[in-house]
């Protein structure tokens, strides 16, 4: 999705839906609300007079073709009481926001926080837009495959052009940080067959050549060098080989300690010797989080560009029942 910023008045945005971010009131005394309102016959004070909406947090409502905007929608989403907005507030809606079906069946639309300049707020809202609109669609067939999301731009539309620079940083650091917690979701949910040790290990090295992260990997007889006997016993009754990855990011300085991540990366835990309970057998996929959130977090550094040394270890393995477990 791509993001772009300018400084204009929201009824100037020529674009499929507008969204404008307000918080609770009992009368409209907002110059953007008030605007709106007479643009569209009065629609905001019906909305507020009728309970549908007062700029409560979770609330979303659509006004249709707004006269004198330039937009088809103007979409209003609610923060909550003005004391208590903060970031997280901002996230969630963000998160409303990627389940609206009119914004899923735009292709452009801006969002407008008025006065707000707070540059955290404008990064949560494409953390939450981003986090809430997370589907996996790789493993699903037909319709349930198909991305129902047709927004293609987000524009930030501001009033002081002096801080374009600023939310334009935040909004693309918002976007790698959503991006690198949705895959560590993708990871997690992919199942076994599909990520075996080997294949973690390959998607790892993928990365860090994209990245320009350093990327070492031990296979059996590396493994075994080394002697790292509890990776090797756990992998033993399995036929999927295990291996150790070594991912090095260098961003600080080359005197600095780096900081050194560990995870657990068990592709597929059924017990070895002892059995899981089959009720629960189908979530052990989920038993390489660890190194789904390593391998995640030290490509989100890279990609931020961050000024730390980091160090990320993933033994993978499969725990698997046989006559060798």
């Amino acid at each position: 999705m791509n993001l772009e910023y300018m400084a204009e008045h929201p009824a100037n945005c020529d674009v499929d839906s507008l969204v404008i971010f307000t918080t609770e009131f009992e009368k409209i005394s907002d110059k953007t609300l008030n605007e709106l309102n007479a643009a569209s016959g009065g629609a905001v004070e019906t909305m507020l007079e009728s309970g549908e909406f007062s700029g409560k947090e979770g609330q979303i409502s659509t006004i249709m073709h707004p006269a004198g905007y330039q937009t088809r929608r103007a979409i209003l989403v609610g923060l909550g009481s003005r004391k208590e907005v903060d970031a997280d507030t901002y996230r969630s809606a963000g998160g409303y926001l990627s389940k609206d079906s009119g914004l899923k069946n735009s292709v452009s639309a801006a969002f407008y926080f008025g006065k707000t300049e707070d540059a955290e707020f404008y990064q949560a809202v494409i953390e939450g837009y981003i986090l809430g609109g997370f589907k996996q669609r790789e493993f699903k067939t037909g319709k349930d495959a198909e991305d129902d999301n047709r927004l293609e731009a987000i524009t930030f539309v501001i009033d002081n052009k002096r801080l374009l620079k600023r939310l334009e940083k935040a909004t693309a650091r918002g976007s790698v940080i959503a991006e690198g917690q949705n895959m560590v979701r993708g990871l997690a949910n992919t199942p076994a067959n599909h990520l075996t040790p080997k294949m973690l290990a390959a998607l790892a090295k993928k990365l860090a050549k994209k990245y320009d992260i350093k990327c070492s990997i031990l296979d059996s007889k590396a493994i075994t060098r080394e002697k790292m006997g509890a990776l090797l016993a756990v992998a033993q009754g399995s036929k999927e080989p295990p291996r150790f990855i070594v991912l090095e990011y260098s961003g600080g300085n080359p005197g600095q300690k780096p900081v050194v991540l560990l995870g657990k990366g068990v592709t597929f835990d059924a017990g070895g010797i002892s059995l899981k309970p089959a009720l629960l057998m189908h979530e052990m996929r989920g038993d390489m989080a660890g190194a789904a959130t390593v391998l995640s977090a030290i490509v989100t550094a890279a990609r931020l560009d961050l000024s730390l040394n980091i160090v990320a270890l993933m033994p993978t393995a499969e725990n698997m029942p046989s006559g060798s477990a």
